[in-house]
């Protein structure tokens, strides 16, 4: 918002939202004219000065709505006209889900398009992948959020890329009082609701969210600074994921008849750990070729030894990361003024 006040002059205000086409509409009254005219009228349906669809989330609305893990895509599937059930990123895990870290695939679209003709502009930046078209290299935490456009139907000269879906995200800035929010959201296997689809219990995994922003004046009136930082410490469980391995009923017969083979070392010192067996894949009757079992072809192998079991992982590799942002702002300007608009 700009405002300037000459002397002698009413204080004039101009305010405009992210990427908006502003009607400007002009009333001539006649000249010399004594007759009075009455008009009244409604607000129109439809905007004439742009077709585009869109909608504009202001920074109570992003931080109130409920997000998975505080990603900003999953606040914006609620838009109008929007399709899809928000992100997917590395990482994931039972309570995981898509987070603020690394490269994440959204699951939003509109115009039937699908989200490779979604565009995201961050702060003016282009937070689109230049590998892979809609998907996003950047998403900034809800509590750094001011104000968040979408459109949908937008293909100008400026947004031709956006042909599914544009979205523009404009961050805090600094204010003549110092500001900021701090929160931490923690969750385990412990906090998860079991199901009659869902195993007994689940795999182990943890997840510490630390977000915290502060912000406010560097010279009053004139020069302020916004920061964020967002700390990932958890543990990612392997699921249900069912891994194929040597029996240990195989290696210690190898270890018994080729004890100094290089094959036999192999297969001893990259034995599988953390695993839960859950049962014998395949024995040496039906691993090796039919009928070789049991004979010199295959140095007398029992048919009936297990070679090969399959098992659940239980494994809980870490899965940790860390991002923070940083904005300045210097506005030129009368101070009175500009001290009402930035508190």
């Amino acid at each position: 918002m700009w405002k300037q006040r000459a002397s002698g002059r009413p204080r004039r205000a101009l305010r405009w939202t992210p990427n908006q086409t502003q009607g400007i509409n002009i009333t001539l009254a006649p000249a010399t004219s004594t007759q009075a005219v009455t008009i009244v009228s409604e607000a129109p349906p439809l905007d004439t000065d742009d077709s585009r669809i869109q909608a504009t989330l202001n920074s109570t609305t992003v931080t109130e709505l409920p997000a998975l893990n505080r990603n900003l895509w999953h606040v914006l599937t609620v838009a109008p006209g929007v399709v899809g059930t928000g992100t997917h990123a590395a990482g994931e895990s039972p309570g995981g889900g898509a987070d603020n870290f690394g490269t994440q695939t959204p699951d939003m679209s509109a115009n039937g398009r699908s989200y490779t003709g979604n565009r995201v502009i961050v702060d003016g930046m282009d937070a689109t992948s230049p590998v892979q078209n809609g998907n996003i290299v950047y998403a900034p935490p809800p509590d750094a959020v001011q104000e968040v456009s979408m459109q949908s139907n937008s293909w100008d000269a400026e947004n031709n890329l956006g042909s599914s879906i544009l979205i523009q995200v404009t961050t805090k800035s600094g204010t003549n009082q110092f500001h900021g929010t701090g929160d931490w959201l923690f969750t385990n296997q412990d906090l998860l609701a079991r199901t009659v689809f869902t195993p007994s219990s689940y795999n182990p995994f943890k997840r510490s969210d630390v977000l915290g922003t502060f912000g406010g004046p560097i010279v009053k009136d004139k020069t302020f600074f916004f920061a964020e930082v967002e700390s990932l410490w958890s543990t990612t469980s392997t699921g249900n994921a069912v891994l194929t391995y040597q029996s240990p009923e195989f290696v210690q017969w190898a270890g018994q008849n080729f004890p100094n083979t290089v094959a036999t070392k192999v297969l001893t010192q990259n034995s599988v750990t953390a695993v839960a067996t859950s049962g014998v894949a395949q024995t040496a009757a039906q691993y090796f070729p039919s009928g070789t079992c049991g004979t010199l072809a295959i140095a007398n192998i029992p048919c009936s030894l297990p070679v090969l079991d399959s098992g659940v992982p239980n494994l809980s590799p870490p899965y940790n990361a860390l991002q923070y942002g940083f904005r300045g702002d210097q506005y030129i300007g009368q101070g009175p003024y500009l001290r009402q608009l930035r508190q």
